[in-house]
């Protein structure tokens, strides 16, 4: 019986990773499942404003899915399962420059990407989606660079 629980749980997996993140849940891992679905979700929707973007969606989805194999085999040893996010919090406060540099970077080249779509003579609700989500992106960018305020003492 227990052989056959294994082996369900082998097959829910394999099939569940197609999708990232619904492999991780299956096995109880939902935080790094979580990431692993807003990576792809992200990707998809940055697709749309630079479809360059659309290079990261196949990796995503292979990461994830060898990622979920990897912890199957884990559990499969009676390995305890930890939970450990796919970005760890450290990482993002160290990279804090870099992490502002991509949002520019992104911004601007959603910008220039589109620039063509810009010099219509009709704005469409599209074309002003794309001009005001760029510029978020560029300005928190800026935000993220230039920080907080530092309070006098």
């Amino acid at each position: 019986m227990e052989e056959r629980t294994l082996k369900k749980r082998k097959m829910g997996v394999y099939i569940l990773s197609f999708l990232p993140g619904l492999g991780h849940f299956y096995l109880g891992l939902m935080q790094r499942g979580l990431q692993f679905m807003l990576l792809l979700f992200g990707a998809i929707f940055m697709t749309h404003m630079v479809e360059m973007f659309a290079f990261f969606i196949p990796i995503i989805v292979f990461y994830s899915y060898f990622d979920a194999l990897q912890y199957h085999s884990k559990y499969r040893e009676n390995e305890e399962l930890i939970d450990e996010p796919v970005f760890k919090q450290n990482l993002i406060r160290v990279n804090k420059a870099v992490i502002a540099w991509i949002f520019i970077g992104f911004g601007g080249l959603s910008l220039l990407e589109n620039s063509a779509d810009y010099l219509q003579l009709s704005i469409d609700f599209n074309i002003l989606y794309k001009i005001i989500v760029s510029a978020v992106f560029v300005i928190i960018g800026i935000r993220i660079l230039i920080g907080k305020p530092k309070e006098e003492v």
